[in-house]
Formats: structure tokens, C-alpha cells, sequence
């Protein structure tokens, strides 16, 4: 995802997206993958931790079997759950992937965003990678020259249509 970045003549900072795939809130997947690879080292790093340290004293049995401890607890702490985060970044790369080209083959919208920390954020639904890559030039041309944004995607209001007028008994009014 490349982020353009335009500086409106009033001051304000907006920065123009492609979606390439649905938002993870404020996380990006890189994120969130070093958040869940984080915790899984917070909590083994301190098996690997030795109080004090081995002395000659307690033997050389005593420093095998906890070195074999440390082993041990680094592949079942560290590596089955590494592989699992491998296994589920390469299922993302697969989803992402298949989702581009979904996008492409099937002539899914894009979806293009706009925000400045001052004003706020509006959307886009464009379908085509040169139409989107078109409503991004537009976008940030208008913003440059300080001109309003375009139209935004909304979905469309609720209608309701009330029923025909019904003639009362007492109307005989022409309608």
C-alpha cells in the first residue's frame, strides 16, 4: 500500500490510500505479528534465566540437565509458536493474494481513504486499479490546490415511501 501525502494550502496534512485489504483497526499486520511474536518472547524469556548462576559445585550432570531444560523449554515455547505465526503470516499472504486478485478478475471496488488528523477521514469505492489510481491523483490535486473533496461514498439513505393519498370520505376534491 503506497500512502500519498499532500499538504493543503491551509497547513493541513492528508495522507491518500488504496485498501489492499480490510482494515485490522488501527494494527497493521506487521504489527500485529511482532505484538504476537512479542508476547510470546516476554513470556519465555525468563526461562531462559539463570539466578546466580552454575557453580563447579553442583556438577556437570546438574548443568546438562538444565541446559536441556532451557532447550527444551525454548523449542516448546519459541519454536512451535514462531512456526505458528509463520503458518499464519502465509495464510494472510495467500488471503491477501487471492483477495488482489478477486479484485482484479472480478472488477471489486477499491477502496480509496483520505484523512488529516484535523478534519477527518472520507472514503472511496472505485472499481479499477487505473480508475482507483486515477481517483487518487484527483484527490490529492484537489487537496493540493485547496479545492473540497469529491463526493464521498455513502451508502444511500434510507427511503420510505409513504402510501398514495387515500380521498376521506367527506373529500371530493379533484387530485
Amino acid at each position: 500500500m503506497r500512502r500519498r501525502r499532500v499538504t493543503a494550502p491551509t497547513g493541513e496534512q492528508w495522507t491518500i490510500v488504496r485498501r489492499w485489504v480490510p482494515r485490522l483497526g488501527d494494527e497493521s499486520w506487521t504489527r500485529r505479528f511482532r505484538r504476537r511474536f512479542g508476547r510470546v518472547a516476554r513470556r519465555t524469556g525468563d526461562f531462559a534465566d539463570v539466578p546466580g548462576g552454575c557453580g563447579g559445585d553442583l556438577g556437570e550432570a546438574i548443568v546438562v540437565f538444565i541446559i536441556g531444560i532451557v532447550v527444551v523449554a525454548l523449542i516448546v515455547f519459541v519454536a512451535v509458536p514462531l512456526a505458528v505465526a509463520v503458518v499464519d503470516l502465509l495464510i494472510v499472504v495467500v488471503l491477501t493474494i487471492a483477495g488482489t486478485l478477486g479484485r482484479l478478475l472480478f472488477g471489486r471496488p477499491w477502496l480509496i481513504e483520505a484523512w488529516s488528523g484535523d478534519v477527518g477521514r472520507a472514503s472511496w469505492r472505485v472499481a479499477g486499479w487505473r480508475a482507483s489510481r486515477a481517483k487518487i491523483e484527483e484527490i490529492s490535486t484537489q487537496l493540493a490546490a485547496g479545492l473540497p473533496l469529491p463526493a464521498t461514498h455513502r451508502p444511500p439513505p434510507a427511503t420510505f415511501r409513504s402510501p398514495p393519498d387515500q380521498p376521506t370520505a367527506g373529500d371530493h376534491s379533484p387530485r
